[in-house]
């Protein structure tokens, strides 16, 4: 793993990396489900929703009534469509 600092190309032991477990990106989308189970919003926009993950997550939430997803891939919008 390497990292640039103001210019300066330096290596970066591998065990300073952090690791999630599990993955930072499935914590974070099982703390967004628990906040909209908590606070029962009827309307949810995921800004860079990527792969729409999030948002077939909380689309069988029963208390919302408007899911959007907004990202700047259009290809990837276009194929989950």
């Amino acid at each position: 793993c390497s990292s640039v600092v103001d210019g300066n190309f330096e290596e970066v032991p591998r065990e300073t990396v952090i690791q999630f477990k599990p993955p930072l990106y499935r914590q974070r989308y099982q703390f967004v489900k628990n906040l909209v189970e908590q606070h029962e919003p009827k309307k949810v926009a995921d800004l860079g929703c990527g792969d729409t993950s999030l948002l077939r997550l909380l689309k069988v939430n029963p208390c919302i009534e408007f899911l959007v997803g907004v990202d700047i891939n259009e290809d990837k919008l276009r194929w989950r469509g």
